[in-house]
């Protein structure tokens, strides 16, 4: 035993994987589509739908990226860089696709894509970054705190 009641090493890493995050993220789009899915359809019948599964496209593909990039740099001296580079994905993706989908115009336009898009960017970008701050914190006992004298 460890002290805390477990019998799991005391400097076991407990931060989310890589590959937790990215489920985490896909799961939590997905839940969130059907309630998007409805005032879609609320609002413009199956093409209401249609922009809402667009949106939460464009949305999981802009916070995957930028969860990547910066899973794929913790542990290194550039890990928050990753981060705020993973803004340009987060960011970029969701906005340049919801600006050429309203330029475009069309059906999926008039069905209201770049505000679905805006709606699904909070939240991907709420549970992104949640999950990239427990990916790069640093890991350990606790120990390497420092102390006031």
């Amino acid at each position: 035993m460890n002290g805390n009641g477990s019998d799991q090493p005391a400097t076991r890493d407990r931060s989310t994987s890589l590959w937790g995050a990215c489920i985490a993220l896909s799961l939590t789009t997905l839940l969130v589509l059907p309630i998007f899915a409805g005032v879609g359809y609320w609002r413009s019948d199956m093409l209401g739908v249609q922009s809402a599964a667009v949106a939460a496209a464009i949305c999981w593909v802009g916070a995957m990226l930028a969860l990547l990039l910066g899973g794929l740099m913790r542990g290194t001296k550039q890990a928050v860089n990753g981060v705020l580079l993973g803004m340009f994905f987060r960011l970029g993706v969701p906005l340049g696709a919801g600006l050429a989908l309203y330029r475009q115009g069309g059906e999926l336009a008039e069905a209201g894509v770049f505000g679905m898009i805006l709606a699904f960017y909070f939240v991907t970008l709420f549970v992104e970054t949640l999950l990239a701050v427990r990916l790069i914190r640093p890991s350990g006992n606790g120990n390497n705190a420092t102390k006031a004298s």
